[in-house]
């Protein structure tokens, strides 16, 4: 339910809504890297860069082997800097 309602606030581009149902989902299924997926994503739109790379390092540590996650890296770390937004 939390993934569902997580998902639909990322449809309506309401980033800020979509992380707390997206977060407590994410902790009931920590290694389903759609979950994981879809909390780095709102994070990041939401500007919490931090939470967002600690997010991404535990997707990295459930399968390291997705494509993308280091270009997903870089432009994280480049939004940060850019806008020097530590979370």
């Amino acid at each position: 339910m939390n993934q569902l309602l997580g998902a639909a606030f990322l449809k309506l581009e309401r980033w800020g809504d979509a992380v707390p149902y997206l977060e407590k989902a994410a902790e009931v299924r920590p290694n389903d890297v759609n979950y994981q997926s879809n909390l780095i994503f709102a994070y990041e739109r939401n500007g919490q860069y931090a939470d967002a790379l600690g997010a991404l390092r535990r997707l990295h540590e459930i399968d390291p082997s997705i494509p993308g996650l280091d270009r997903v890296k870089e432009r994280i770390e480049s939004e940060m800097a850019g806008k020097g937004k530590g979370s």
